[in-house]
């Protein structure tokens, strides 16, 4: 049992070194997400990693996308992507 709190330890020590460095990143979330089979209504106060919504959509069907954003710093990156290739892509 103390071997395993000491590994536990190490692991803790490095991720937080690691962290620290910049070297790996932390999602963090303050907003809210709702998710329907039609439908993707989210809001955010803060955004601090990456969020993937999927949907399953018809071939050989039109889609239009609607989004409005509005941003008082940092980039957003939108990516659309089809059977594994990107498609679309925006940045603001």
């Amino acid at each position: 049992m103390i071997d395993y709190l000491k590994e536990l330890a190490v692991l803790a020590a490095i991720l937080y070194i690691l962290v620290k460095l910049k070297i790996v990143r932390l999602n963090s979330f303050t907003g809210k997400s709702v998710k329907t089979t039609t439908k993707l209504s989210t809001s955010f106060k803060k955004i601090n990693g990456i969020q993937y919504n999927d949907f399953l959509l018809k071939k050989d069907h039109n889609y239009v996308l609607h989004y409005d954003v509005e941003l008082e710093e940092g980039s957003l990156d939108l990516l659309l992507r089809g059977k594994g290739k990107t498609s679309c892509s925006s940045n603001r």
